[in-house]
């Protein structure tokens, strides 16, 4: 149930009560200055009252659904609701700062022996595979709110609906968060449409080290919406050592689809590079979906039959464009830093290319002087759009491809993977310009306008 959380009657409530999506609101008795501005509850919500001191009883008399109290409080207080209060339900709340513990189950049957309604935990994530443990808690528990604090924790707050959690807690706005981790109500309900999961949604996510710089979920989860399609995509971040654990996490979660970064994209599933994953009742199935999504970006300039093309990396990516290149029929030349993988960079200099690929995560993995004009550049790094090394090319008078190209391309293949079903590429146009910003605020569609003509989305 999406929660709104309030410290401001007078500002906050009016607000909520026309936000679509919020079934239930909590105020916050030990954040609000002025209790006097609670008058009186709306009778169509769900309403709970977080207090901590005996003085904050007295409001119950107001008769909210629920109360909120410290799982470890005086036995005198859950008495004193029991008699004076009947008809207010409890929900006893567990907080850990500074980890997710081992435990969850146990620590819920301690709770409940407490003698309360419900259960509320709120636990700071250490990594994704904590919110992965909240997540299958509250799927199996009953009569439990249960959410992960942090940044890792933030996919137990999106997820809370798909996976059956009693409440979903959101303030109106960041500046308003009463805890780590906490997104903005309108957050969860546009972009993500938490307020419209069921445990028919399916999930789909991203996974990697590091995923913020990731668009994923917003490309992924605007086509969702604009396909009307009843699923939702996260980033979350994993490391190469979690990997295991995270795939017996999921096992019985929604989930039915992934998208690999690095650093796992030669890992996960112990097989060659992959950047995809599909969900099936035989087990999961692999793909790669970089090499056709960047290939056809650059054959939208020209064939790569007989072209010459220097791939920059050695990882998962660049090894997958590699092969794509070749299927077209170009030469490829792999180039790294270290001579043990493929030939140095400084070799780049020496040589005649028609196309240079950057398959690294540095935004200016090349001297500027490697350069000419003739030669187009590729950058599959899209956020921000304009890497050092597109700069630099622009600045040559090279023509250039952007990352964000190759990202379209792939990720739509993704989705056809997930959905089963061929879609047209304006699918992702119409929600990149509806959704897509650079990272430091610069809308797309202002450097779309641009001169630039090699930045085209006409096909």
């Amino acid at each position: 149930m999406l929660t709104g959380v309030i410290t401001d009657p007078l500002k906050e409530l009016p607000i909520f009560l026309q936000t679509e999506g919020v079934k239930a609101l909590e105020f916050r008795l030990d954040l609000i200055e002025n209790l006097d501005s609670i008058a009186q509850l709306p009778a169509e919500m769900t309403t709970i009252f977080t207090a901590r001191t005996e003085a904050h009883l007295e409001l119950l008399s107001l008769n909210p659904t629920y109360v909120d109290l410290p799982w470890d409080c005086d036995y005198a207080l859950i008495d004193l609701v029991r008699r004076k209060f009947p008809q207010v339900k409890i929900l006893l709340s567990y907080h850990n700062f500074e980890e997710t513990p081992e435990h969850l189950g146990q620590l819920v049957h301690v709770i409940r022996m407490r003698g309360g309604d419900c259960v509320k935990l709120a636990c700071m994530a250490i990594s994704t595979l904590d919110s992965l443990r909240m997540l299958k808690l509250v799927q199996s528990e009953y009569n439990i709110a249960g959410m992960c604090m942090g940044e890792f924790g933030q996919i137990t707050r999106i997820l809370g609906q798909a996976t059956g959690n009693l409440f979903t807690y959101a303030p109106l706005t960041q500046s308003a968060a009463t805890a780590p981790g906490q997104l903005p109500i309108e957050t969860l309900t546009t972009l993500y449409r938490s307020h419209m999961h069921t445990d028919t949604t399916r999930i789909y996510g991203l996974i990697g080290n590091p995923v913020k710089q990731s668009i994923g979920h917003l490309c992924h989860n605007a086509i969702f919406e604009n396909l009307g399609e009843d699923a939702v995509y996260v980033k979350m971040a994993l490391k190469k050592e979690e990997t295991r654990e995270f795939f017996e996490l999921i096992e019985s979660l929604p989930i039915y689809g992934l998208s690999v970064t690095m650093p796992l994209k030669e890992r996960v599933m112990s097989t060659a590079a992959v950047n995809t994953l599909k969900r099936t009742q035989a087990g999961w199935i692999r793909e790669n979906t970089d090499a056709d999504g960047a290939m056809d970006a650059i054959e939208e300039r020209f064939s790569l039959q007989g072209k010459t093309v220097a791939i920059i990396g050695t990882g998962g990516a660049a090894k997958a464009l590699c092969i794509g290149a070749k299927k077209r029929g170009a030469k490829v030349r792999l180039l790294s830093r270290n001579s043990e993988k493929g030939e140095e960079l400084e070799a780049l200099a020496k040589v005649e290319v028609d196309l240079i690929i950057n398959a690294t995560p540095a935004s200016m993995p090349i001297s500027s002087d490697a350069l000419k004009p003739e030669t187009t550049v590729f950058d599959i790094n899209y956020n921000p759009m304009e890497t050092e090394l597109i700069k630099a090319a622009k600045a040559k008078g090279c023509p250039v491809i952007y990352g964000y190209e190759m990202f379209r391309g792939q990720a739509l293949k993704q989705q056809e993977i997930w959905l089963e079903k061929p879609l047209e590429k304006t699918v992702f146009d119409k929600a990149f310009f509806l959704r897509f910003l650079c990272s430091d605020g610069e809308d797309l569609r202002d450097v779309l306008n641009s001169d630039n003509k090699s930045l085209s989305l006409s096909h």
